[in-house]
């Protein structure tokens, strides 16, 4: 019995769905390389269920237990200057920032690792950040930060980001 036209064999159809696999990783890949911009719209600093920091574009000030542990004022304030005194006060601390996207207008929340990247922007502020290939939800980097939303670059070194006092 001879093949009929039209009819795939079994390797063709494996080699087919292989290159379908490869392409459907490979788009998946690339949307989460590609960075995202967004304005910060609030900041949290949390140890397991406590605030101790809360800044957000609504009401415009800080607050937070983070208030009785220090003396500068909070919204002023750098976290990673204060680091070693709330990690023996309150343990393992979480940073989150929540991003209106300039692209969908929708907001999200992400948590970053890294103090210096939680230290880096104020709210109101744009920024350009990488979000991490293994955690959707975290925020390895960012890129770029500007006052304006019209200043944003989407290559530029962190490095080169200036924290103001």
């Amino acid at each position: 019995m001879g093949r009929r036209y039209g009819s795939i064999g079994r390797r063709e159809f494996l080699v087919g769905a292989g290159a379908l696999g490869f392409s459907a990783f490979v788009a998946y890949l690339w949307t989460g390389l590609e960075p995202g911009q967004g304005r910060v719209t609030a900041k949290e600093l949390t140890a397991e269920s406590d605030t101790l920091l809360y800044q957000s574009a609504e009401t415009g000030r800080a607050t937070g237990l983070i208030e009785d542990l220090v003396s500068d004022d909070i919204s002023e304030m750098f976290v990673s200057e204060h680091l070693d005194t709330l990690l023996s006060e309150y343990g393992p601390l979480e940073y989150h920032l929540r991003i209106e996207s300039t692209e969908t207008g929708n907001e999200e929340w992400f948590e970053t690792p890294d103090v210096s990247v939680f230290d880096a922007v104020d709210v109101g502020e744009y920024v350009t950040y990488q979000v991490s290939f293994v955690d959707r939800g975290s925020i390895s980097s960012v890129t770029c930060v500007a006052s304006q939303r019209a200043e944003l670059q989407t290559h530029c070194e962190y490095e080169s980001v200036e924290v103001l006092e």
